[in-house]
């Protein structure tokens, strides 16, 4: 059992996704999941950028919206591992549709 935090994620449909809270230099698990880039501050968390990989440390190795969710204040990544690969772009829509963050243009709609 993991003493990390978690985060329960709402999507547009009402799904409810556990997502565990990481440093945004952490060292990861390489597996599939889904992951949101986060901003805590001032008791609140704020969603930046929300996808999916199937390799967690490789996607986060050279990532093209780092710097973008950095200058809005990225210092954790939360991280579903309770993903089907089957599921994966409809769930990662889902919560984009929801969440309307500000680094993602696709998907929102």
């Amino acid at each position: 059992m993991s003493n990390r935090k978690v985060l329960n994620f709402r999507g547009k449909n009402g799904h409810i996704y556990h997502f565990q809270v990481y440093g945004k230099n952490e060292q990861l698990p390489s597996t599939a999941a889904l992951y949101a880039f986060m901003n805590y501050s001032n008791g609140e968390w704020r969603v930046l950028y929300i996808g999916q990989t199937i390799d967690l440390p490789e996607r986060m190795e050279s990532h093209h919206k780092w710097h973008e969710a950095e200058r809005l204040g990225f210092n954790y990544l939360a991280v579903c591992l309770d993903v089907s690969l089957l599921m994966i772009d409809d769930d990662e829509k889902n919560l984009i549709q929801f969440y309307n963050p500000p680094c993602n243009e696709q998907l929102r709609r």
